[in-house]
């Protein structure tokens, strides 16, 4: 909580000292592991929740190949945190249209941060679970983002897609497929409800 309230460390909690900058966190962010919780999550349920709760911001999850959707909503929902206050992660590794549909109905943000990455699956794929999810009416509870947490997805460091790809690339392709209003959505007015803050009651 104090790395929201007060600001987060300039030294990334290494210890043993911390100095905090004028940079709050905005989010709190558990991970699970495929298809378990993993060592120690379930016990860590309780306090992000109250954290969240307490502070007003949402929960960020990291789902590992797309699993763990509906268990973690439970977990978080037991503990008072609504479907809406929560971003699943990686969620369009498992591209079940059937599967994604659900976790949306049930008001979580599906943040789709696969694209460029082929390796994973074609960006077809992604832009007709766009399609499908808007169809029925879900449009509003995407997000689009670049997970790129390793060297060799950065053109500077001389590998790819790049942070540039989600804008240059993929948008142009649903754009092209007609979606273009549902990525304006999910680039902009989707996020800006996901990650407000939201006072405690």
């Amino acid at each position: 909580m104090a790395e929201i309230e007060l600001g987060m460390d300039e030294y990334g909690l290494v210890g043993p000292l911390v100095r905090r900058s004028s940079a709050r966190a905005g989010a709190i962010k558990i991970a699970t592991s495929y298809h378990s919780f993993g060592r120690g999550v379930e016990r860590l349920i309780g306090a992000v929740a109250a954290a969240a709760l307490r502070t007003g911001v949402p929960v960020v999850t990291h789902c590992d190949k797309g699993t763990m959707g509906h268990e973690l909503l439970d977990a978080l929902s037991a503990c008072g945190v609504e479907a809406d206050r929560v971003v699943l992660g990686h969620i369009d590794h498992n591209p079940d249209a059937g599967y994604l549909t659900s976790l949306a109905e049930s008001g979580a943000y599906l943040a789709f941060d696969r694209p460029g990455r082929i390796k994973y699956g074609p960006d077809s794929e992604i832009v007709a679970l766009v399609a499908e999810l808007a169809g029925r009416g879900l449009g509003h509870r995407l997000l689009f983002g670049m997970d790129l947490a390793r060297r060799s997805y950065w053109p500077g460091l001389g590998g790819g897609p790049g942070l540039t790809y989600l804008l240059e690339r993929f948008v142009p392709r649903l754009e092209a497929a007609g979606l273009g209003e549902v990525a304006k959505s999910a680039l902009i007015a989707n996020p800006r409800a996901a990650f407000a803050l939201r006072p405690c009651g």
